[in-house]
């Protein structure tokens, strides 16, 4: 193991996860003591503690005195608790200092996931002792995640009654009231971050079912949006128009879903097709699907912690660096006609 100051003069600790781990048991072991508070901050007062032991070694701690005392000392000598305490307090460089490395350690690691003393109960005769484990977070696919959403879902479909998910107050509240409820249950059942997931799967449903239904107009009628009333006005006429706008880049961006749930997770495969069907609809909608997907995935971003968004900043660079091209409006056609004019009546003095 080698173990180095960095140039700011914290602690670097460039052993592994398992010398870690290793080395909490051991400390525990020998000393009685859970580092795990002290890794996150909590100020060492077992300094006197360590000063007996590096000038004295086990003589003097209660914990190897007397007959029992004996008996425990030979337990942590046959485990190896105590042969590597004394390695790292003689070979590599004090107690306190190693403590310290692992301070650096244990705020890296916390980051992917943590660290846990384990029950001794429950495990048969390999652990008579609690024992300490690193416990990664699990990364999911974006297909994994749309399974999970979908399972739920249909939970989610039985427990609100059959309340179908539309832009309906009542169907909102219900959703979303039930959604929130289980919040902490589903964070449990599923992984941490579950909640701000399926809550924008949710919304996106949401916003999908509402857009597809204003093609198919009202129930009873079989009038669509499209065809309308003989009465429409012009403001209807716009309104219908923007609705269509926004149906069809809703059902564009559905279709690149299907294999991958809107989030940041599946931001690469997003974009990727976003940008290869680009030239599959109009400047018009696939400005509106941009910029809907644009401002899902800058709300999670904006979720992150620092560290989170520092790493993904190249990311959310790249996604906001692109320039909605504007469909050109009657005015520049004008202008345009005029130039036109303009040229031909110049080429004709000549």
């Amino acid at each position: 193991m080698n173990y180095k100051k960095n140039k700011k003069g914290l602690y670097a600790y460039s052993g592994t996860d398992s010398e870690a781990i290793q080395f909490l048991n051991a400390f525990k072991g020998v000393f009685g003591i859970d580092l795990l508070p002290y890794l996150n901050n909590k100020p060492i007062d077992f300094g006197d503690l360590l000063r007996t032991f590096d000038e004295d070694g086990t003589s003097n701690l209660n914990k190897f005195t007397g007959n029992e005392g004996e008996q425990n000392l030979k337990i942590q000598i046959d485990n190896g608790n105590l042969p590597l305490i004394n390695s790292i307090n003689g070979k590599v460089g004090s107690l306190i200092g190693y403590i310290y490395e692992l301070k650096n350690w244990y705020s890296n690691k916390i980051v992917n996931g943590r660290v846990v003393l384990m029950p001794a109960e429950g495990f048969g005769m390999q652990y008579k002792e609690p024992y300490y484990m690193y416990i990664a977070n699990k990364v999911y696919t974006p297909a994994q995640k749309l399974s999970m959403f979908e399972t739920q879902f249909k939970i989610d479909y039985l427990l609100t009654g059959g309340i179908a998910v539309d832009k309906s107050p009542a169907s909102v509240k219900a959703w979303e009231d039930l959604i929130n409820h289980d919040a902490n249950i589903n964070e449990d059942k599923y992984y941490k971050g579950f909640y701000n997931d399926y809550m924008a799967w949710y919304k996106n449903k949401r916003l999908m079912a509402a857009s597809q239904g204003s093609t198919r107009g009202s129930a009873g009628t079989g009038e669509t949006a499209q065809e309308g009333s003989a009465n429409n006005t012009a403001t209807d006429k716009v309104q219908t128009e923007g609705n269509m706008t926004e149906t069809e880049a809703l059902i564009f961006l559905h279709e690149i879903e299907k294999f991958s749930p809107l989030n940041w997770g599946g931001l690469k495969y997003w974009y990727k097709n976003l940008m290869a069907k680009k030239k599959e609809v109009s400047k018009k909608v696939f400005n509106f699907a941009y910029d809907y997907w644009l401002k899902k995935l800058n709300a999670e971003y904006l979720t992150f912690d620092n560290v989170k968004q520092e790493k993904e900043k190249s990311d959310y660079d790249l996604i906001n660096g692109y320039i909605f091209e504007k469909p050109k409006t009657k005015v520049k056609a004008k202008k345009q006609n005029l130039l036109s004019v303009i040229l031909k009546a110049l080429f004709k003095k000549k």
